[in-house]
Parts: C-alpha cells; sequence; structure tokens
C-alpha cells in the first residue's frame, strides 16, 4: 500500500539520500534548508515522502509564493524537487504526489499548483493526462562564443545599492505585465531569492542600463540566468552577449523564459531552445475565485484556466528563472 507522510519530523537525512540517487549531485543540508526550508512571503514549503509498504519510494514538495497582477493577489504552490527512487518507478508515485501536492496546496489556501516542465519529460505527461492547464515556457541554453557583441558583459559588485535597483526593476518588470501574474517580493524577500541563494548570484552589467543577476555552478561549468533587467538594449543582443561571454570562460548559459519575446529573443541569437510548460491545477476554487472573479461558478476543468473564453481564464506567469527556485 501507498502512504504519504506530509512534514514528517527529522526527515532532511532521508530525504537528501533519496533525492541525490535520483538527481546526483543535487545537493547537502545547505542546498536543502534552502530549497524547502525557507518562506517566500508566504508559507514554509510543505514536504512529502511516499512509502510502499513501509519503504521510501518517492518524495516532493510544494513550494508557495505570492502572486500579484493589476494590484490583486493569489496564493500559488510550486511543485518542487519531485523523484521516485529508480525501483519504484512506473507504479503510480508521480500521480499520487500530483494528488497529494493539491491537497497540500489546498490546506494552504493556494487558489493553484503550478508545476515548470519541459515538454520531453515523464512529468509533463502525468500533468497533462491530470487535467492540467497548459502555459507555453522556454528553456534556454548557450550555443559556443557569439560574435562581437555591442553589449560588452562586465562583473558589477553587488552592493546595497545596486539591489535596490535591481529589486525595483524586477517589481516594475511585473507591474508591467498587467496580463500575466508576477511574484511579489518585498526587498529582503527579492534578496533571499534572487541574491542570496546557496551561492551567492553574481551581478553582470551590459551595456549602460542593462543587468543580470546569474548563478555559476561549480560542479559542470553551467552558469544560471536567474533573471534579466532589460534597460534600452534589444533583448537578442543581450542573451547573445551572455552566452557568448560565458562560453570564453568555458562554461554553458541555461536559462527559462515564460515571456514570449524573451523566447523569441533567444531563438534570434541563436540559443538552443526547447519547449515546456507551467502547468496549473486549481487548488481552492474558493481562493482562486476571490483573486480573478469569474461570472461563473468553477467547472471542475482545470484547462479552463487557459482558455481565453472561459470566465476561469488566468491570462499568463511573468515568471524569472530564480523565482522558481
Amino acid at each position: 500500500m501507498l502512504t504519504c507522510e506530509l512534514n514528517p519530523p527529522a526527515s532532511d537525512d532521508e530525504y537528501l539520500r533519496a533525492v541525490n540517487v535520483c538527481f546526483p549531485g543535487w545537493g547537502d543540508h545547505r542546498q536543502l534548508a534552502w530549497v524547502l526550508n525557507r518562506s517566500v512571503g508566504g508559507p514554509l514549503p510543505d514536504r512529502m515522502l511516499l512509502r510502499l509498504e513501509g519503504i521510501l519510494v518517492a518524495g516532493s514538495a510544494v513550494s508557495y509564493r505570492w502572486l500579484e497582477r493589476d494590484g490583486t493577489r493569489v496564493l500559488i504552490g510550486i511543485m518542487t524537487g519531485s523523484w521516485t527512487l529508480p525501483e519504484a518507478r512506473g507504479q503510480g508515485c508521480f500521480t499520487r504526489i500530483i494528488q497529494e501536492s493539491v491537497k497540500a496546496a489546498a490546506n494552504q489556501g493556494a487558489g493553484l499548483l503550478l508545476a515548470f516542465v519541459t515538454e520531453d519529460n515523464p512529468s509533463y505527461r502525468r500533468l497533462r493526462d491530470a487535467g492540467a492547464a497548459l502555459f507555453s515556457t522556454t528553456y534556454l541554453q548557450g550555443q559556443g562564443a557569439s560574435d562581437a557583441s555591442p553589449c560588452p558583459v562586465e562583473g558589477e559588485v553587488l552592493d546595497e545599492a545596486l539591489e535596490t535597483n535591481l529589486h525595483a526593476r524586477h517589481v516594475a518588470s511585473g507591474e508591467a505585465g498587467l496580463e500575466r501574474w508576477s511574484v511579489v517580493y518585498d526587498l529582503d524577500t527579492w534578496r533571499g531569492q534572487l541574491v542570496e541563494r546557496v551561492r551567492r548570484s553574481a551581478a553582470l552589467r551590459m551595456g549602460d542600463d542593462a543587468f543580470a543577476l546569474v548563478d555559476r555552478v561549480p560542479d559542470n561549468n553551467t552558469t544560471r540566468l536567474l533573471a534579466l533587467y532589460q534597460g534600452s538594449s534589444e533583448l537578442d543582443a543581450l542573451l547573445s552577449a551572455l552566452a557568448g561571454d560565458e562560453s570564453s570562460r568555458g562554461r554553458t548559459l541555461v536559462g527559462f523564459a515564460a515571456d514570449p519575446c524573451l523566447a523569441e529573443a533567444a531563438r534570434e541569437s541563436g540559443l538552443l531552445c526547447r519547449p515546456g510548460y507551467i502547468t496549473a491545477l486549481v487548488a481552492d476554487s474558493a481562493s482562486l475565485g476571490a483573486a480573478i472573479g469569474p461570472t461563473e461558478p468553477w467547472s471542475g476543468h482545470h484547462g479552463d484556466l487557459a482558455d481565453p473564453d472561459s470566465p476561469w481564464f488566468i491570462g499568463g506567469f511573468n515568471f524569472h528563472a530564480g523565482d522558481r527556485m
């Protein structure tokens, strides 16, 4: 019998051993504390462990964020770090994780449960089969050194003044997309999510007024693009400059785009682009309804969230890569 334990006490060591089997090099206790034991403005994450006849086989978590659109806020859950041990795959563990995650999010009063998946990931197919609404995203990967760029990349000291400036620009980027939902941050919460990560982020300046926050992962020579603040430069020029600069360091730029304009710029700049989705399931229809003001009761069809003709249409999402995890 498959059972689920929600927020089991003293489970850090057990969780870490298993997640590092499924994702070698996932991290240590510091990584786990940053991902699973830290609030980002909402409730602390909910952690779950699944056991089959008492033996640990799978686990996951739900992280919480407040989203805002045009002055209206809603709490959402995000499926985080889901894993199933190799010997237990194909036995319905992830389907059970989806069900338990919706339940956990509902218990917190979260209107939605979101997940971030690539199209070729089996998790995407399970979420699609569960009826989740699908919002297209793009995963980006740099390709070698670019040609000489009009946007030279320079390291910038990430001091208090620059943090304040970039936080304001992060907030402004959300307010500019009135049809899309953005994460709510005060300065301290933004700093904890985008700067003071397991490794402190690096700030890069391109030209006079464009900035990027990146995480240079030491173990695999990848550089994660956490946030890009455009300024007056063209997006494709910025992405080309960043990819080329990291390539010159022997590193590969990787990123994520929920914004169609950023995804199109990535294609134009020659980056590899893999299709993905934000999947959305309704967790607490009352909380979601209070945020979006539908004119009809909830039908029970999650796909309505992505249907522009539905009164339960939620628009889209304005996530920077670093907003997710």
